[in-house]
């Protein structure tokens, strides 16, 4: 494992050596790919093009990190820009928002499936969905948490890529849970939420979701239930971030399925007050 400094001359233009990005890959997954594959620390990439930047880790977002990140990223992997946007959910929430600059927040932690790090290496973009519980390629638990107790950091100084820097596990090796029948199920219904609103969201129907949402709030008291709707009960929640995971967890905890959005989308088609 090699120490990267940034004046480092011999890959001020490109890598050393490049990777491409798989299929449904996150972007902590493609830095972790190009250390490891140069024989670098955890981090040694993402560190080196904040550091060209003035920045840091803490102000890189990795579901919609900034198009002059991205950009670097693109020139020493030699590749298109993008190519690198797509291991991100840039596009998908700016086009939600229809902004360059997304309203819609997607809140991730750092989970994964162990065989598909044995297999590729990989780090699938959907794990950056909120509430997602297994991998539903291989129907395994997604892992937060080291053996050692320890949570898992993708970026973390002195230690290997895709290990524990404080026992130097490979991830490769972090339990496999076999996934239930009610998991996969929870999953597969949670990613159809978020595809329709990837695919068919725009401004308009993301603020008349949360007039669907905040009607039945005060409708039926599904706040007595789940207290967290208590935000959807006023206009409070318009003025703030939309946080694309909490909207979803509502519609599933009030059983209001993608076709009622529609339903109720086309029947109040009027641009909203904001």
């Amino acid at each position: 494992m090699q120490r990267v400094t940034v004046d480092n001359p011999t890959w001020q233009t490109t890598l050393p050596k490049w990777v491409t990005p798989l299929h449904d890959e996150w972007l902590p997954g493609l830095l972790l790919r190009c250390d490891e594959v140069n024989d670098w620390e955890s981090g040694a990439v993402v560190r080196y093009l904040l550091r060209a930047m003035e920045s840091t880790l803490s102000d890189l977002n990795l579901i919609t990190p900034s198009l002059t990140f991205l950009r670097h990223f693109a020139q020493i992997l030699s590749m298109p820009i993008s190519t690198v946007v797509e291991t991100t959910y840039r596009s998908e929430l700016a086009s939600m928002a229809g902004v360059s600059y997304p309203i819609v927040r997607l809140d991730y932690l750092s989970k994964l499936c162990p065989e598909c790090i044995t297999q590729q290496r990989l780090l699938r973009r959907t794990l950056a969905l909120p509430n997602i519980r297994c991998c539903t390629q291989h129907h395994l638990k997604l892992q937060s948490w080291c053996r050692c107790s320890q949570k898992l950091h993708f970026f973390s100084p002195k230690a290997l890529p895709f290990t524990c820097p404080i026992c130097s596990l490979d991830w490769r090796l972090l339990p496999r849970e076999e996934a239930t029948k009610q998991d996969i199920t929870h999953d597969l219904r949670l990613l159809s939420y978020y595809m329709f609103f990837f695919y068919e969201a725009t401004p308009n129907l993301l603020f008349k979701v949360q007039d669907l949402i905040g009607e039945n709030v005060r409708k039926y008291g599904w706040a007595k239930r789940h207290p967290y709707l208590y935000a959807f009960s006023g206009d409070r929640y318009r003025k703030r971030r939309v946080s694309l995971g909490l909207l979803v967890s509502a519609l599933i905890d009030m059983y209001i399925s993608v076709d009622e959005i529609r339903i109720y989308v086309k029947n109040y088609p009027e641009s909203p007050k904001h």
